[in-house]
Formats: C-alpha cells, sequence, structure tokens
C-alpha cells in the first residue's frame, strides 16, 4: 500500500502504484526510504565494473517525473540483466531438486 503522504514528502510528484504492476516482478516499494529499488539487483547484486550503481540498487529511485525512463534504463543495465540471471539459476536449481536429491 502506498502512503498519500508520500507525495508530499518527496515533492510535487509521487509513486504511483501502477508502476509496481507495470514492472512486476522487479519493482519494489520502501514507505521507510520513499522511493523504489528493484528486488533482483538488491537479492543478486553484481560486482562494480564501471560506473556507479545508484537508483534502484543502493539508493531508491525517487525521479518521479522521469521514472518510466529511468526504469527502462534500468532493465537494459548489465546490473539488472546479470542479477536476473542469478537469480533464474537459483530458481533453475531449486526446481531440479524436486526431481533428483541435490544440495544447494
Amino acid at each position: 500500500m502506498i502512503l498519500k503522504a508520500t507525495c508530499q514528502e518527496v515533492g510535487k510528484r509521487c509513486f504511483r502504484e501502477s508502476w509496481l504492476t507495470q514492472y512486476t516482478p522487479w519493482l519494489s516499494y520502501s514507505p521507510r526510504l520513499k522511493g523504489a529499488f528493484c528486488i533482483f539487483c538488491v537479492l543478486f547484486p553484481q560486482p562494480v565494473q564501471r560506473g556507479i550503481q545508484g537508483a534502484f540498487i543502493t539508493t531508491p529511485c525517487t525521479k518521479y517525473k522521469d521514472f518510466n525512463e529511468c526504469a527502462r534504463n534500468h532493465t537494459s543495465s548489465a546490473w539488472h540483466r546479470g542479477s536476473q540471471q542469478e537469480l533464474f539459476k537459483l530458481i533453475f536449481q531449486k526446481s531440479n531438486c524436486k526431481f533428483k536429491t541435490c544440495s544447494v
């Protein structure tokens, strides 16, 4: 649930609850930090090879005016793609464990 106070605290723009559906399954909102994060990148952080990890990864994305552009840029980033691959590997390993004995 998005609190109405969030809009006033961050500025004129506010986080839209519809973005959670639009960017499923990776987008999550933190009421405490008043911004959006990528669950994949937070849980499966990738090494920094160049640049800095910022919005959606180590800090919340609060640029609501340009949110869709920021989200699209994030999904095409090497960090996001790498984190997504790590998640899929884990899911694949877990699904294989159901059919045979294995240790993860």
